[in-house]
């Protein structure tokens, strides 16, 4: 796992066999590379074909990628902070088109996708900027990152909180927030084309806070999400029934925009 540290001053890298947890090591810093900015957010994820870790955060606003090959060590606890690679700039946080004030990314979300889906090792990577989810295929680190706009009026995705993603059988299912506290899911095609947009509802409209979190566990698609006001405390769970393609049955009812 990869962490922002207790002052916000940079990201962390700590890691578990099965027995131990090793590491709590500072990234990039030891090297006199460029340290994160504080409060940086990240996004980890693994090859499904391969031992490569790779990495997303946001520094000063913009997506830069680390990637490390970790192999298989006798050893857990031999790897090292320098065993990533030198941070590159994904992209800049584009200028707001009315009055040219810079933006900023945030919240970015990696989905590792098998060759067999794109042919190359490659991965889909979605974050937020000015309220839109920006989303792109390909090879780390060229991302080409574009917002997901959908082509009927009131469809494309304003998120507060938000994106999550995970990837299953071709299509990509990006869970968020909005500014009244409901969870969404888009979903987009193996291309990255709109598809839909859904309200989550389950035995209760679910409201949330923060960033949900998402996984697909035994053919069901998983969120987890905190509450919102008197409910801020706790965390909810809801799960889909099954993932035919193009569409998710969470548990309750389906309720479009």
């Amino acid at each position: 796992m990869v962490y922002s540290g207790k002052s916000g001053e940079s990201l962390w890298w700590s890691w578990f066999d099965g027995t131990k947890w090793y590491g709590n090591i500072e990234l990039f810093n030891p090297m006199r590379w460029p340290k994160p900015v504080p409060m940086a957010e990240c996004a980890l994820s693994v090859e499904l074909e391969g031992d490569t870790l790779h990495l997303v955060y946001v520094d000063g606003g913009d997506l830069y990628y680390s990637s490390c090959n970790v192999g298989n060590p006798a050893n857990a606890s031999l790897w090292q902070a320098t065993d990533w690679t030198s941070p590159a700039l994904v992209m800049a946080a584009p200028n707001q088109v009315d009055t040219g004030d810079r933006l900023n990314f945030s919240t970015p979300s990696l989905a590792a996708l098998s060759s067999k889906f794109s042919g190359a090792a490659s991965f889909a990577l979605a974050a937020q900027c000015n309220q839109n989810i920006y989303f792109a295929i390909g090879t780390p680190p060229s991302w080409q990152l574009s917002p997901v706009t959908s082509p009927e009026p009131g469809e494309t995705p304003v998120v507060a909180y938000g994106p999550t993603m995970v990837a299953w059988d071709k299509v990509f299912y990006i869970f968020y927030i909005d500014w009244g506290k409901k969870l969404w899911y888009c979903m987009l095609g193996d291309n990255g084309d709109f598809q839909s947009i859904y309200q989550i509802i389950a035995s209760s409209t679910p409201q949330g806070q923060n960033t949900p979190a998402a996984a697909v566990f035994d053919e069901q698609l998983c969120i987890a999400y905190t509450g919102h006001g008197t409910y801020s405390d706790n965390l909810y769970f809801a799960y889909s029934d099954n993932l035919p393609r193009l569409t998710v049955q969470i548990t309750g009812h389906l309720h479009p925009l």
